[in-house]
């Protein structure tokens, strides 16, 4: 992963590789693709329902990022995979100026796979920047907190983004933050985001939610998950099985959490930033899910950062 991303920054030093400008993607715009119109340059990334690869686009020697799911995988997941929520979010950023969101460009499917190619993000993501400071593969070192606090006016500033469009990312966590050369944040990853009904519009903001309907199945990464979202799975599957034993106990006004699940995980991202580990790390799931229930903040980070967190 590390060297291709090396080989590939080099490419675009060297201008062998171009990274579209605005202008070049509106070009696009009404241009039907398929497939063979891309050639992969390397895989970027595997997720629970598909792999993200680096491609070059042949009708205009530009690099995109594609995110392709096979559709019996995207079938399968059911409402653990907002695949057109997703294809939305992506269309919004790219009406837009700069958004912290990287632009869909396309979207095309074959006979067994859908993918969505977007802009591309040309030095990794947050996760490797935190790998790079670590002896040990695949595990984060740490940052100074000039740094973290540096990535974290961007994150705060793209979660926003997408609550203020009438979203709930559900998996904010570093692997979802992309690093371009600017260097600059974008959020991506957005087959867990759910809506926010009644989208906020002023300081009631924060009292936009979930529907209950939405929030009755885990979703999210294990470290970096919120306590709120683990409690109403947790509760469904109770009342399933009194549902089942005929003693109910569901009640009518149930509501589903709001927009601050995603927050807490983008706590949990910054003090694994700054501390190298995350949180609630543990050997096992069930561990790691207890410690959401019961924990303490470092020592070893400022006061000022603490009460940040």
């Amino acid at each position: 992963m590390v060297s291709f991303l090396i080989t590939l920054l080099i490419a675009l030093d060297e201008k062998l590789i171009l990274v579209p400008t605005s202008a070049a993607l509106r070009h696009l715009d009404n241009l039907r693709v398929n497939q063979a119109d891309f050639e992969v340059l390397g895989r970027l990334g595997d997720g629970q329902f598909g792999v993200v690869n680096a491609v070059r686009c042949k009708l205009n020697e530009q690099v995109y990022a594609t995110k392709t799911m096979k559709k019996f995988a995207v079938s399968r997941a059911g409402p653990h995979l907002s695949l057109g929520l997703e294809r939305h979010i992506h269309l919004l950023a790219h009406a837009e100026q700069d958004p912290p969101i990287p632009e869909l460009v396309f979207a095309f499917q074959t006979e067994t796979s859908v993918s969505l190619v977007t802009t591309y993000a040309d030095c990794g993501s947050l996760w490797d920047r935190s790998c790079s400071l670590s002896l040990v593969e695949d595990t984060p070192g740490r940052m100074s907190e000039t740094e973290v606090k540096y990535w974290a006016v961007q994150m705060v500033e793209a979660i926003a983004w997408v609550h203020g469009h009438g979203f709930v990312h559900r998996d904010i966590k570093p692997h979802n933050f992309l690093v371009t050369s600017q260097p600059r944040l974008l959020l991506t990853d957005f087959g867990s985001a759910a809506v926010l009904q009644d989208p906020p519009t002023s300081s009631a903001n924060r009292r936009a939610r979930v529907s209950y309907d939405s929030c009755l199945l885990p979703v999210g990464t294990p470290d970096y998950i919120a306590p709120e979202i683990l409690r109403i799975a947790e509760s469904a599957l109770v009342e399933a099985a009194e549902s089942v034993s005929g003693h109910s106990s569901h009640q009518a006004d149930s509501v589903g959490y709001d927009l601050t699940v995603d927050w807490w995980s983008l706590g949990a991202t910054l003090y694994e930033m700054v501390i190298g580990k995350g949180p609630f790390l543990a050997p096992t799931i069930q561990e790691t899910y207890n410690k959401l229930i019961d924990y303490n903040v470092s020592q070893i980070i400022t006061l000022r950062l603490t009460e940040f967190l």
